[in-house]
């Protein structure tokens, strides 16, 4: 049970010293090891794998106690380039709790009671130290700290009573005016007001807020994963060609993910940010570093940490792995993205990356030239200088992220097939897209809003407030009707139409290419 607790991973065998190890095999080992080992490494069992000199090693995870950490330590030292990095690789998104748990922990914290353990990890030539577990219990005190977290009623109550004793002392001392000013008023609103007044961090008193920035969470530290060979049970330090840090990440992520596990299951969506697979790591760099893009979609960031820019970026590193993982075949067009998830976070999809071009060739083209679009002003042929806004063309509610995916897999389309006929120079010139690229872009997202007419009927689609008479595209409709039901059809998002996607998209680019002087 105190592994269970502790989520250390520990082989029934370990009894070393420095390298050496109580239990050796032998060197000719059976066809039934080998097959036995084999297998193993093919389940993708995280704890075994193969080494680059085909040496077999078994990972796992040594930890001690830890400092304690405070509460000042999470306001001052967590974030990025700070000394505690409390959104590594394998860490799910904050936000996991409703906002009335979020309540409850944070007050069974203020009053004392415990919530938990936090685990950290220091990496090998990492400068930061990584919150391996309590990215939701940190997160939480961040907010309050921030004051996007209030406690009211009942909880309110606990609170004030809990701290009483620091409101008398300041009440009763006589050095410090504005503190026995700030005690009186709160002594006077919890005795006559007919409401316990809120309790808001910034309007506590200073002998009040030093007293929870002095409170602190027990800490565990990993303090390293080892790699104990099968063969013949050397430890591998960091340096030897068969350590793989991937390998580290995926133990320390295995780690966080039972952590969690024990206390409340979690649904795979809400851990997709954290997952190993290729795919969503390379989507969640992009979504991380240029925000331009989520702009253009109607995302807007506040940068501050919350709850709702965590549900942004995770939001549109979906659509972006969705994307991604169509354009490359390797899911069918209506496949739910619970499942996609699970994959992930199996790493079913890590097999086979098609070669270029594909969708990782497509993100740096984002990186480089396409985030200029979605950034910068720029003037048409008649000199009135304006800006391409997605958000303005993707119409319709409820098929909103159907368009946005499609319109992502018509870029993925574009850049390939600007790549395989050498079509660049006519959008580029070096790194600075010219105005035939912004052309492009905003004719194809007032093409890509025709899926919101799906449920319309023909006779309809003159209306002046359906896209294609609201963005004269009616013409263009009527010459390529065909390509354009298709595209219609696809916001259906049913798997039975996944043969239609690629080859509709690949025709809808053609044909704006051909409208693009």
């Amino acid at each position: 049970m105190s592994q269970i607790e502790t989520g250390d991973v520990l082989p029934a065998y370990q009894h070393t010293t420095g390298s050496d190890v109580m239990v050796q095999v032998n060197k000719n080992e059976s066809q039934l090891v080998t097959d036995a080992k084999n297998r193993l490494v093919e389940s993708r069992a995280s704890q075994l794998f193969k080494g680059v000199s085909n040496k077999h090693y078994l990972v796992y995870i040594d930890e001690q106690p830890g400092q304690p950490i405070s509460v000042g330590m999470i306001e001052q030292e967590f974030g990025e380039n700070k000394k505690y990095n409390p959104r590594p690789p394998y860490q799910r998104p904050t936000g996991q709790h409703p906002v009335k748990i979020q309540k409850g922990i944070l007050l069974d914290f203020l009053c004392g009671e415990r919530v938990g353990t936090l685990v950290l990890y220091s990496r090998p030539n990492h400068h930061q130290i990584e919150l391996v577990d309590g990215g939701q219990r940190t997160d939480i005190v961040r907010r309050f700290l921030k004051g996007k977290l209030e406690l009211k009623g009942q909880q309110a109550a606990k609170f004030w009573a809990y701290y009483l004793p620091d409101i008398i002392r300041g009440h009763n001392q006589k050095e410090d005016n504005v503190l026995q000013i700030e005690s009186n008023k709160i002594l006077k609103s919890i005795a006559s007001n007919k409401t316990v007044p809120t309790v808001k961090f910034e309007s506590l008193p200073y002998n009040l807020r030093n007293s929870i920035r002095n409170l602190t969470f027990d800490v565990k530290m990993i303090s390293k994963i080892l790699f104990q060979c099968i063969e013949d049970g050397k430890l591998l330090s960091f340096e030897s060609p068969d350590y793989d840090e991937n390998k580290v990440v995926e133990m320390v992520r295995a780690k966080f993910n039972k952590l969690n596990l024990q206390q409340k299951p979690v649904q795979p969506i809400h851990q997709i940010w954290g997952a190993r697979d290729q795919y969503n790591i390379t989507a969640r760099s992009y979504v991380e570093r240029i925000p331009g893009l989520m702009s253009a979609f109607g995302y807007t960031l506040e940068n501050d940490g919350s709850s709702s820019d965590e549900e942004i970026v995770r939001t549109f590193n979906d659509l972006l792995v969705r994307s991604m993982l169509g354009f490359d075949g390797k899911i069918k067009w209506g496949l739910g993205i619970q499942k996609i998830a699970e994959n992930l976070l199996e790493a079913t999809y890590d097999d086979e990356i098609p070669s270029e071009p594909n969708s990782f060739g497509f993100i740096e083209f984002m990186n480089k030239r396409l985030g200029k679009v979605f950034e910068t002003s720029f003037s048409d042929n008649n000199n009135v200088t304006r800006k391409v806004e997605l958000a303005r063309e993707i119409v319709g509610v409820g098929q909103k992220a159907v368009m946005q995916r499609l319109f992502i897999l018509s870029l993925m389309e574009f850049w390939k097939f600007i790549q395989e006929n050498k079509l660049a120079s006519k959008y580029i010139s070096g790194e600075i897209p010219n105005p035939r690229l912004y052309n492009f872009v905003e004719l194809l997202s007032k093409i890509i809003s025709c899926v919101s007419m799906r449920t319309l009927e023909e006779n309809d689609y003159k209306n002046d407030t359906r896209p294609l008479m609201k963005y004269g595209l009616y013409n263009m409709y009527k010459s390529n009707q065909k390509l354009f039901d298709n595209l219609i059809r696809l916001g259906g998002h049913s798997q039975k139409d996944d043969y239609l996607v690629k080859d509709t998209l690949s025709g809808i680019v053609k044909l704006i290419d051909e409208y693009t002087l």
